[in-house]
Parts: structure tokens; sequence; C-alpha cells
């Protein structure tokens, strides 16, 4: 603070000077003037030359006021107060004092009219503090007061906050219980929906033949050796396996299967192969009641589908509602797998065969529309040229509308004949345009936009890769501004001013991220530092900055501003650390600085 205080009164002393001595030249060099002043005014003897050397004149001033020698130079050493009269009781003569200094009757009554001036506004001042310290402790009560209400309120919102907290807690209690007996509850519900749903499926899954429960049991035991190979004898094993080759080969007689049974008996003494065999037995349960499930899902897509599109294909709407309705009705009722199976393969087939009778009708429809063009460019092409056309021109015209005309009135069979016959008069038509060079005002209006569109389309196009270069090439540079930054080593510079006779001297620096005026860190955009506002912004060139330093707030709180009207306190700098190089400009003069 020590050091921004001497920066302030050194850029106010500039401007203004307290009791000084100032020298005026003629333009040869010899002096013209000699002048003393204290607070900005003429104060002391004041000599003027003429330009041989010779004494113009001397005068003597007060507080920028002319008076005599004496009355500048006399002094009553008895004087008691700054400002009284004394009488000279010899000669009655009266003598006016200013700090013991004869003054002028005028400079007197001045005086005397500015210190009664001053005295009053003392005595306001008074009564203004006492007022004001009146007004302080009536607000300190007050605050006090408000401290204790605002305790009291802390004191009830905290009561309140805590039972709010309890009884928040306690709800979340009872809503995570609620949560978990609903999610229980759900949990049952869908179990009880899925034991529903295996055992419908378990009951349509085929009854097991003796050839397929055979195979089973062979399959069983070979994985069940392969994982306990200690539990059986692998030698009764090898001769199982021998002896029912023909099982596993899909081939079952008597003499298999009294092979099996034998060995059955056998291996009907080990618990953990029964184990095995019934964990077995329920993998292929699941397996099976998964591919149902799936069976009766893939069904009812098919009858969503079906309801969907029950009324786009008009000629098939009686067909899907009766076989949406039987459909359902084996959903709800089923009795065996393979009826479910021959149900959804009738319903894929449907299906099938209305999408390919939709995809007919959309090329119906196109065909038609085409062909609806087609007679109008015709038509419009015989009203544009109606009499510059040929004869015989004009009559395959007319033709070729009758024909489309006649084709779409026409009665089929079915989708494929129609199909087939809009088709072809569409080809037809399409050539003898083409052939005939058959253009409309509407062709070539929408020639001409297409060629405009394309050059639009591939003046954007490069406008916008002209763009996306100049963003890279932007992201590149600051890519390598960041990079810079990053590593960027601390400048420090000291720069010296001159402006108009007056001199500067400041010390500058910046590490990459901020700025630092006399030791004080600042950033880019507003700053208040130590009393004073300053104002960086960050120029086009690189590491180069304008500053605005405002010293007003501190010439005001110091009480520097008097008789300074016409200060200016706004100092600009234009700094340059890449460079090393500063600007100051003070009151639109401007000053390059000698930094090092």
């Amino acid at each position: 603070m020590k050091k921004l205080l001497i920066l302030l009164f050194s850029i106010l002393i500039s401007f203004h000077s307290w009791g000084e001595t100032k020298y005026f030249y003629y333009g040869s060099g010899q002096i013209k003037q000699e002048s003393n002043y204290k607070d900005v005014k003429l104060n002391g003897k004041s000599t003027r030359w003429f330009e041989n050397g010779q004494i113009m004149w001397e005068r003597y001033y007060r507080d920028g006021l002319l008076v005599t020698k004496e009355e500048s130079e006399n002094r009553f050493p008895d004087a008691k107060n700054d400002l009284e009269i004394q009488v000279n009781p010899d000669t009655g003569k009266k003598y006016y004092l200013y700090e013991g200094y004869v003054i002028t009757e005028k400079l007197y009554k001045k005086y005397d009219k500015q210190f009664k001036w001053e005295a009053e506004q003392r005595r306001l001042k008074r009564i203004k503090d006492k007022a004001r310290e009146e007004k302080r402790v009536i607000a300190d009560a007050k605050k006090r007061d408000e401290k204790k209400k605002a305790a009291e309120r802390k004191r009830v919102a905290e009561l309140r906050a805590l039972e709010e907290k309890k009884k928040a807690e306690e709800e979340k209690k009872k809503a995570e219980y609620e949560a978990k007996r609903l999610a229980l509850d759900k949990k049952i519900k869908e179990q009880r929906v899925a034991e529903e749903k295996l055992k419908i499926a378990l009951s349509l899954i085929p009854p097991q033949t003796k050839l397929q429960d055979a195979q089973n049991f062979i399959n069983d035991i070979a994985k069940f050796v392969e994982r306990y190979p200690n539990e059986f004898d692998i030698m009764d094993i090898a001769m199982f396996k021998i002896n029912t080759k023909l099982i596993a080969e899909g081939d079952l007689n008597d003499e298999q299967m009294n092979h099996f049974y034998t060995f059955e008996k056998l291996v009907e003494t080990s618990s953990a192969f029964k184990k095995f065999q019934k964990m077995k037995a329920n993998e292929r349960n699941q397996l099976a009641s998964k591919r149902i499930t799936r069976l009766i899902e893939s069904i009812k897509d098919r009858v969503n589908y079906l309801k969907e599109e029950i009324y786009t294909v008009p000629t098939s709407t009686s067909l899907i509602n009766k076989t949406v309705k039987s459909a359902q009705y084996i959903l709800d009722n089923p009795d065996s797998f393979s009826a479910l199976q021959v149900l959804d393969d009738d319903l894929a087939k449907l299906t099938k065969d209305l999408k390919t009778e939709k995809s007919k009708n959309t090329k119906i429809r196109f065909a038609l529309l085409n062909l609806d063009k087609r007679t109008s460019k015709l038509k419009t092409y015989l009203s544009e040229n109606l009499s510059s056309i040929s004869t015989e021109l004009m009559t395959s015209i007319v033709e070729k509308v009758n024909l489309i005309e006649g084709t779409k009135k026409q009665a089929f069979t079915n989708k494929n004949e129609e199909l087939k016959a809009l088709k072809k008069v569409n080809d037809e038509i399409a050539s003898f345009i083409l052939n005939n060079n058959l253009v409309t005002t509407a062709d070539i209006s929408a020639t001409k936009k297409a060629e405009t569109d394309k050059k639009k389309a591939e003046t954007d196009k490069k406008k916008a890769a002209e763009k996306k270069k100049v963003a890279d090439a932007k992201r590149k540079s600051d890519d390598k501004e960041r990079a810079r930054l990053k590593n960027f080593k601390t400048v420090s510079m000291s720069c010296s001013y001159s402006i108009n006779n007056r001199y500067y001297s400041y010390d500058w620096a910046y590490d990459g991220k901020k700025l630092y005026f006399g030791g004080i860190p600042i950033y880019i955009g507003n700053n208040k530092a130590q009393g004073m506002s300053v104002t960086v912004r960050k120029l086009s060139g690189r590491d180069q900055f304008n500053i605005r330093v405002d010293v007003s707030s501190l010439a005001s709180e110091y009480n520097l501003g008097i008789a300074s009207a016409n200060m200016n306190f706004f100092y600009d700098f234009k700094n340059d650390f890449y460079n090393e190089t500063s600007e100051m400009t003070d009151d639109g003069m401007k000053g390059f600085g000698n930094c090092y």
C-alpha cells in the first residue's frame, strides 16, 4: 500500500505542485520570469526581466492576491491568532494580520469570511456527526435486536428442520418397506405366472417314446461318467455302450431292450446318478418349455401384426378377421405343440401373402400416379404448343392420352395382370415423350432450378470447406498457443515513460495466465487492486494487452482532489510482452516506454 500511495502522489505532483518556484524563459534561452507558488496560487515574490536581462518589475503576492512588499514580509511577533486586527496606540493605525503577517483589509475580509464559513461548516459537521452517532447507536441496537431475533429464528428453524428430517427418515423407511413389500409381491406374482406358463408348456410337450427315453438314458450315462469317472466300473459302462449301439442309432428291438433294462437296474443303486439324471430331465423340460414359449410369442406377434393390417388390404379384411379369432382361441386353449406349430406356419404364410399384396397395391398406385403425371404433361405440352406442332404429332399425343385413360378403366382378373399392363403403358408413354423431346415450360424451369441448386450446393460446399479450413487452422493455432502458454516463461520488464516533461516508471510482468502491475496480480477483465480499478483487455497480437488504470477512488479516499477538477485519473497502457515494449497514454498524449 505504501508503494501505491507513493505512486499516486507522484502522479498528482506531476500536475500540481505545492510551495514550488517556477521559471519561464524567452526563445533565446534568457530567463523571462521567476514566480513562487503555494497551493497552485502565487505566493511571495515574482520577478520579470526584459530579454536583455534588466528587471521589468517585481511584485508580491499572498494567497494569489497582490500585496505590498511590507505586507508580504512584515510580521507581528506578538500576534496571537491566525487572523486578527491590532491598533498602533501611538498613531491609531489599524493593522490586519494573518499568521502574524500584515495583509490588506480586502484580504482580511476574504479570510474572515472564509474562516467564519469554515467554522460554520465545522459546527454543522459536529451536528451531523452527533446525529450520525445517535443514528449509529440506534442502528446498533436494532442490529442487536435483529441478531437476537435471527438467532431465535435459526433455533426454531433448526428444530423444525430436525423434526422434518426425522419425519422424512420415517417416511423413507416406510417407503422402503412398502417398496420391498411391493417388489416381493411382484416377484411372487411373476413366479406364479412363470410357474403357470411352465405348467402349460410342459402339458404341451409331446410324451416321450421308449426309444427317446432309452437314448436320453444312454446320453445321461455318458455325461455322468465324464464328470464322475469312479462311480461305476468303466468296463460295465463300455459293455453297455457296445450292447446298446443300435438304440443310439435309432433302432430298438427286444434284445437291445433286455440289455438296457439290465443295466438300468444296475445303476439304480447310485443316488448320485439318480440326482444327475433328474437334473438332466429338468434341463430337457426347460429347453422344451422355452421352445414352446418362443412359439407362443411368435404367434402373438403375428396376430398383433394382422390386427394392425386388418384394414390396409380391403380384399383380405374378412379372412384376417376370421384368422385372428381362430388364432386367439387356440392361444387361449392350446391342446398340443403340433397344433401351435401348424397355427404359426399358417399365420406366417398369411402374413407373407398380405405383405406381397400390399407391395403389389403400392406398385399399382405408383404406376397410376406416373400415368396421371404423364397425361398432365402431354396435355400441357399440347396447350403450350398447339399452334406450332404438326398434325401428326398432335394426333399421336391424343392417341397416347386415350391409351392411358383406356388402360386405367380396364378391368383385370388379378393384380399381376394389372401391374404388368400399367408398366407396359408407362414405358411406352415415357419412350414417346423422350423420342419426341416433349418438354414443357415447367420442365425447363425445373431443369434451370436443378442447375441453380447444384451450383448453390457446390458453392455452399466450397464455403463449408473453406470455413472448416479456417476453423482447423484456428484450432491448430489455439492448440499451439495453449502448448506455448503451458510452458511459458515469465516475462518481466521495467519501463520508464516521458510525457510532456513528466516522468513515470512502472514494473510489469506476465506469466502466461495473468499480469503483474507493480507486483500486484491483475487478470484479463475488471480488477480491484488495493483501491485501484484496473481493466485488462487481450489484444490480437501475441502477448499483447491493453491496460487501463483508474486511481480516482484513491484520490477521493485520501482527499487528494483539492483544486484538481481538471485532473486526469485514467492512464492507458499498451504492453507487448513478446517484444518487451510498452506505450502509455495520459490525457490523450502518448509516451513510449524505455523497457529493460
